[in-house]
């Protein structure tokens, strides 16, 4: 039996076109059975193959995003890296370029320190010595002035006059070494060439003031106004060890010897020192002794203590020979009324005196900074022993003692010595220069070089300056002199 099938349900019959009705806009589609079911797989497939291709999109984005932020993190560590090292070597180069000022600034001073020893100077020995100096000083200072890092200036004027500065001593050496003297013309040339570089110490020092907040490694940019070159352009249009100065007394950086004490003593413990320091300080008002460390202290052995009373603290050192109290700094001393120049002259001897040194004052200091500064020396038949110096600080608002220096005394004294001298002081006093005036006379045994040297110590004075002038008391020749620096001038108690 044939079957057919329903017309409606027949796949044959279903018509394989597509009818448009557009009567009322609208576009319709037939399909058969079979192109739907196409289609729909069609669509199926589409899809899928999409939702993998916008998977492994994703995927390759983010793999991309990853590798771009850790791109850029690597980027930025070499670009910080990059900017580090740029700013070591830029502070390196600029601690380099204030090197070289500050060298520049020091041997300035020290030429004009040791130029003016020079002019009132009338020793062979000490003229040569001196000219020496200076010479050394100014090579260093034409070495370091052209070390800056100077823009579109010409420090012509300058380097010429430092130059000029190293042949004239070069010069004078000379006629020094062929046993020619130094003539009054030779001190005129001295003076014209002190006169110019005392000017060019004030611009230098003026300057110093002007670069404080001034980078050197600005002049190397383009861009930047070289406010140093500047300074140096004015200083040119304008004008054209540290040595031994007396900060604190003559000779009170005396020529140490080794570490050994020369005065004697035994050996001493940590509990003997401590006893021996108690005595030291009876009458300091102290509240706590602390022992701190052992170590070495200019070559001598000493136990350190930390100390504590009503009004600061203090740091003693005790020789472990012979226990000996070599140095004591106070900190923090600020409570009293006010005391003078005698009453620190006073209490720094008794209080020498009273630890075992056999001294007496010599020089005292003016105020500095709330302290003040006695130094004292053996005196033996009114000869003063420099090489034994003992320096004492006192504080001035209450006149508290804060600090003993005696490391000189303890490695140099000794009751031996030949004082023996020549007394014709009207001889000696026309050894100084004549453009100084003296103000003060007296017989000294001084250091100069290794060596102990009985002198005719002239206090003098060319109404800038004072001096003090050394003179051999047996071959009469000028031995050595010393200046006071400006501000900080004492006076002579002998």
């Amino acid at each position: 039996m044939d079957y057919t099938p329903n017309h409606q349900e027949s796949e044959t019959d279903i018509k394989n076109q597509a009818q448009m009705n557009t009567s009322d806009g609208e576009v319709k589609a037939y399909y058969t059975k079979t192109e739907y079911k196409g289609n729909v797989a069609k669509v199926k497939g589409n899809y899928n193959g999409a939702a993998a291709l916008a998977i492994i999109a994703t995927i390759i984005a983010v793999f991309l995003l990853a590798f771009t932020s850790a791109y850029m993190r690597n980027a930025q560590s070499e670009k910080d890296a990059l900017t580090a090292q740029n700013g070591t070597l830029a502070n390196a180069l600029e601690n380099t370029y204030r090197n070289n000022y500050y060298q520049l600034s020091d041997s300035v001073d020290n030429m004009e320190i040791n130029l003016s020893k020079l002019i009132v100077s009338n020793g062979i020995s000490t003229q040569g010595e001196l000219l020496g100096k200076l010479q050394a000083e100014a090579n260093v200072a034409g070495s370091s002035i052209c070390q800056l890092p100077i823009k579109e200036v010409h420090l012509h004027k300058t380097v010429k006059y430092i130059n000029q500065v190293s042949d004239y001593s070069s010069t004078l050496v000379k006629k020094l070494t062929n046993g020619e003297a130094v003539t009054a013309t030779d001190k005129e040339n001295l003076n014209s060439l002190y006169s110019i570089l005392l000017k060019l110490k004030s611009s230098i020092q003026t300057m110093g003031e002007d670069i404080k907040n001034v980078k050197f490694t600005d002049s190397l940019s383009i861009d930047n106004v070289d406010e140093f070159s500047v300074s140096l352009q004015e200083m040119e249009e304008t004008i054209f060890d540290y040595p031994k100065l007396i900060y604190d007394g003559p000779f009170s950086d005396s020529a140490e010897k080794s570490g050994k004490i020369a005065i004697g003593g035994g050996e001493v413990s940590q509990d003997q020192a401590k006893k021996k320091l108690a005595g030291y300080m009876k009458d300091m008002s102290v509240t706590s002794v602390e022992f701190n460390q052992k170590l070495t202290n200019k070559g001598i052995g000493v136990y350190v203590f930390n100390l504590k009373t009503e009004i600061g603290t203090l740091e003693a050192h005790i020789t472990q020979t012979g226990g000996y109290l070599m140095q004591l700094n106070g900190y923090g001393y600020s409570e009293g009324s006010k005391v003078d120049a005698a009453y620190c002259l006073d209490k720094a001897e008794s209080y020498a005196n009273a630890i075992g040194y056999d001294v007496t004052p010599v020089w005292v200091s003016q105020t500095v900074d709330d302290y003040i500064y006695v130094n004292l020396c053996p005196v033996v038949n009114g000869i003063i022993i420099y090489p034994d110096l003992v320096k004492i600080t006192l504080n001035v608002n209450g006149g508290a003692i804060v600090g003993v220096e005696g490391f000189s005394y303890l490695t140099n004294h000794t009751e031996n010595r030949n004082l023996s001298y020549i007394s014709n002081t009207e001889k000696a006093v026309k050894l100084i220069d004549g453009s100084l005036k003296l103000l003060n006379t007296a017989i000294a045994l001084i250091p100069k070089n290794d060596r102990e040297i009985l002198c005719y110590e002239f206090k003098c004075t060319d109404n800038k300056n004072q001096y003090f002038v050394y003179v051999d008391a047996n071959k009469f020749t000028e031995v050595d002199i010393l200046r006071v620096i400006t501000g900080t001038e004492g006076y002579t108690v002998m």
